[in-house]
């Protein structure tokens, strides 16, 4: 299996199809996944034909990593399978990947300080305050590659955990709300591999927290009093990589009926105790749901 990925390169389409992956999930535009079954926040954009996929519920992964959390296959499962009906498999030449640099610079020109529209979508959302760490600009809506024009947006920086600008997180807004279209939340392509990164929603301190999304983010600052990051998803609350300088982790995780939520948190809250002899700790809500939900229902009920 040394070379497995070499070999299947450029041949993924073809190799999931055989495996069972129906054409809909296969597709470069968003939308439904196939693992967490959302309904438009998914593509399968297989970049250097390594049939790879992005979702912004639960997070990337390689065209391996597709068929081992839709068969509930290991590894070396998955390239048992695959190394059966690779040298049949038909290669698909790769198109030269575009430059993700010129639509970067484009929003980064136009991000300013987060004025009304975020204001009232947040307060729309349940939140009295904006972090310091968002901004607002207007980003032109790509489905695929036709323009279908453009939006007042909530933005994100998403960096490395050396501080480094990796891309933005764009939420498309109109009247007070998410804007309707198809995907109004997306994660630009990126400079770097996004792994470990993070929105940092307010400024570095010796004690964080993380949480998946913006909103569940900023929820958990309001009800805990702790500057709290997103990372996106559970892939990036899995990879997360605590930044030089903070010593304590409290990691709000989500609470999912599929669990994919806690096994992020527990996961990541393993590794930086067990490992990396890090000072963390995971709390979840109590009922289903994330720490916005919370914040809702404690306002509900006094």
């Amino acid at each position: 299996m040394s070379n497995f990925k070499e070999i299947a390169r450029g041949r993924w389409k073809s190799i999931l199809l055989r495996l069972g992956v129906s054409e809909e999930f296969l597709q470069n535009r968003h939308g439904p996944c196939p693992i967490c079954e959302g309904t438009d926040r998914y593509r399968w954009d297989d970049k250097e034909g390594d049939g790879t996929y992005f979702c912004n519920g639960c997070g990337a992964g390689s065209g391996v990593d597709l068929l081992m959390k839709l068969n509930n296959w290991s590894f070396s499962e998955a390239a048992k399978e695959v190394e059966k009906i690779v040298g049949s498999c038909s290669e698909v030449k790769q198109k030269p990947q575009s430059d993700p640099s010129f639509r970067l610079k484009a929003i980064q020109q136009t991000a300013g300080k987060a004025g009304k529209e975020v204001q009232e979508y947040l307060r729309g959302r349940g939140l009295s305050k904006v972090p310091p760490g968002l901004m607002q600009g207007n980003v032109d809506y790509y489905d695929g590659m036709e323009k279908l024009g453009s939006y007042t947006a909530m933005l994100g920086k998403v960096v490395s955990p050396e501080g480094k600008p990796l891309t933005w997180h764009v939420t498309y807004l109109q009247d007070g709300k998410k804007a309707d279209v198809t995907c109004p939340k997306k994660v630009m392509k990126a400079l770097d591999k996004i792994n470990g990164a993070a929105i940092r929603l307010y400024p570095l301190a010796e004690h964080i927290g993380i949480a998946e999304g913006i909103e569940t983010a900023i929820a958990a600052r309001e009800l805990m009093g702790i500057p709290t990051w997103s990372v996106m998803n559970t892939n990036g609350m899995e990879s997360f990589i605590v930044p030089e300088g903070v010593k304590k982790i409290t990691i709000f995780g989500d609470n999912d009926k599929n669990y994919a939520g806690q096994v992020a948190a527990y996961s990541l809250g393993n590794r930086l105790i067990v490992r990396d002899g890090f000072d963390a700790d995971v709390v979840l809500p109590t009922a289903y749901g994330d720490w916005l939900d919370i914040l809702l229902e404690e306002r509900v009920n006094g």
